[in-house]
């Protein structure tokens, strides 16, 4: 799940993103276009002392409650 995306999954210098997905455990990496890395590196600059991207008010992952809450889903 997106809301579970840590920091280390990301490569600043190669470009990349690790996706480690739960069923099977198939995982991959796909390039980030520089725009995205930029707002990535913007994003975390935000973020001081969280291990996950998306994270909610207390610097914690995001729960499913959080995530729908954000995105105005009942």
């Amino acid at each position: 799940m997106v809301r579970h995306l840590r920091w280390d999954a990301i490569s600043f210098l190669d470009e990349e993103i690790f996706i480690t997905r739960k069923k099977r455990s198939n995982r991959s990496v796909h390039p980030l276009p520089v725009d995205e890395i930029e707002a990535l590196k913007q994003l975390k600059e935000l973020i001081i002392d969280g291990n996950y991207v998306f994270v909610g008010e207390r610097v914690e992952k995001l729960t499913s409650l959080n995530l729908k809450s954000l995105l105005n889903i009942s």
